[in-house]
């Protein structure tokens, strides 16, 4: 039988990652999160770049662990580095 697995739906914003980053390595095998990124303005690249930076550093409290990411309301349209988009 699975193992089960609590998914929960958390915003990108700091108590979802201080939370993640409380939840004891024995537990972590059984919480896959979908974490959402937040925007800020994102009126060009230089300012949706920043924003996945900041979630990829708040995100290091669950280096080495499952975690589903959504992207969704960052604009697919610009380009971030070397002609890769923001899902990239």
């Amino acid at each position: 039988m699975p193992e089960p697995v609590y998914l929960p739906v958390l915003k990108g914003r700091q108590g979802e990652f201080n939370a993640l980053a409380d939840i004891q390595p024995l537990t972590r095998r059984a919480v896959v999160p979908l974490v959402e990124i937040v925007p800020g303005p994102l009126d060009d690249a230089s300012t949706v770049r920043a924003t996945v930076e900041k979630t990829v550093r708040k995100l290091k409290v669950w280096a080495g662990s499952r975690l589903l990411l959504d992207a969704s309301w960052l604009p697919d349209e610009i380009e971030l580095l070397d002609g890769v988009g923001v899902l990239g």
